[in-house]
């Protein structure tokens, strides 16, 4: 069989990297398919993975032509992927691009959306890949608008697919970040707010003002290592994370806390067991995020006019001892609660189980 894999984000190849190994180990053909960000391509290189560029992230446009822009950038990305897709024909195109479900039209194949986004919270993205899908997987709290019929729910949260077994003690991060063994440290994650869910609308984020404000709380207790999306003030280079960018996730896996106005690694903290503080506007928006916050209680989320409401739960925590213990029990829970999406996406590709609801 013949797998097109199409991925924007490097939390994405980590979605879809054991599905890539485990169909070429069952004598697949797979090809992937890029929107180049951030280290995404560092990764697949790292992981010996080809793949095929079809546009790369652009700098945030404002202004009367940032629809034309966008939709010029879309038309680009579709002719491409449907370039490479009439050369390999897929016999199913699957991933998080919004363009797979129009492309798999054209070649008539099955078409897989995997996507965690609420539709309201994502309605730009899902109003161009569902109708044209033939299936979306997704979080069983997922709202995909009228396209019910062509959800299939599973009980998990995507991200929980790669952050199972996050391998590697504190002694590694001293050659990798430069970490001691006793440091006590506080990652904070800003970004650019560009991706899917902010096509619409400014959703808002930390400032340079309020970052300014965050390590004034932090320091002296702990060090902090910002990672940023954005270019920041050369005044905070020292904060910034340096070392091997494809290990992030061991270093968050032994923060302290982590701060941050991205969906993504708030909810990449929480599953690792790590207390998360977001800060932004899809506070309330967000299925799976709301479920890490509410039902597990693994993190805490602030609108941006709930701002000292934000510094006092990071103040709170600054005054807190070792809380490890307490959110490992609290990730354990969650783990033996959820379901893994790699086995249902093998289920799905593999024995061509297309059941409406479930599988």
């Amino acid at each position: 069989m013949r797998v097109l894999v199409a991925l924007n984000h490097p939390a994405h190849y980590h979605v879809f990297k054991r599905l890539i190994k485990k169909l070429r180990l069952k004598q697949n053909s797979v090809l992937v398919v890029i929107r180049s960000k951030d280290v995404l391509e560092e990764l697949l290189v790292s992981d010996k993975i080809p793949y095929k560029i079809l546009s790369k992230k652009r700098e945030k446009s404002s202004g009367r032509f940032t629809l034309f822009l966008n939709s010029l950038e879309f038309t680009k990305h579709f002719l491409l992927m449907s370039s490479y897709a009439l050369r390999f024909r897929p016999h199913i195109l699957i991933g998080t691009d919004m363009a797979i479900g129009l492309v798999s039209q054209l070649l008539r194949s099955k078409s897989i959306v995997v996507n965690e986004d609420d539709f309201n919270a994502n309605t730009s993205f899902c109003k161009v890949a569902y109708p044209f899908a033939t299936k979306i997987v997704a979080p069983n709290y997922t709202e995909v608008g009228r396209y019910r019929a062509k959800k299939i729910n599973y009980n998990g949260i995507q991200k929980m697919t790669y952050l199972n077994d996050i391998e590697g003690s504190r002694t590694y991060l001293k050659n990798l970040f430069s970490i001691e063994n006793n440091e006590n440290y506080v990652i904070i994650r800003i970004v650019s707010l560009t991706a899917g869910h902010d096509i619409n609308a400014s959703s808002g984020g930390i400032s340079i003002n309020l970052l300014e404000e965050i390590i004034d709380i932090l320091l002296p207790k702990f060090s902090v290592l910002i990672s940023s999306e954005k270019g920041l003030p050369s005044r905070f280079d020292n904060y910034l994370i340096k070392g091997n960018r494809q290990h992030v996730h061991l270093l968050m896996r032994y923060a302290s806390f982590f701060i941050g106005d991205s969906q993504s690694m708030c909810a990449e903290a929480g599953i690792l067991g790590v207390p998360f503080v977001r800060f932004n506007d899809f506070v309330d928006k967000i299925s799976y995020l709301r479920d890490l916050e509410e039902v597990y209680r693994l993190g805490w989320g602030f609108t941006t006019k709930q701002r000292q409401m934000f510094l006092q739960r990071v103040k709170f925590l600054v005054d807190q001892d070792n809380m490890k213990r307490e959110w490992e029990t609290k990730r354990t829970r969650l783990f033996n609660d959820k379901e893994d999406l790699t086995d249902i996406l093998m289920i799905l590709i593999c024995h061509g189980q297309w059941g409406e609801h479930r599988l």
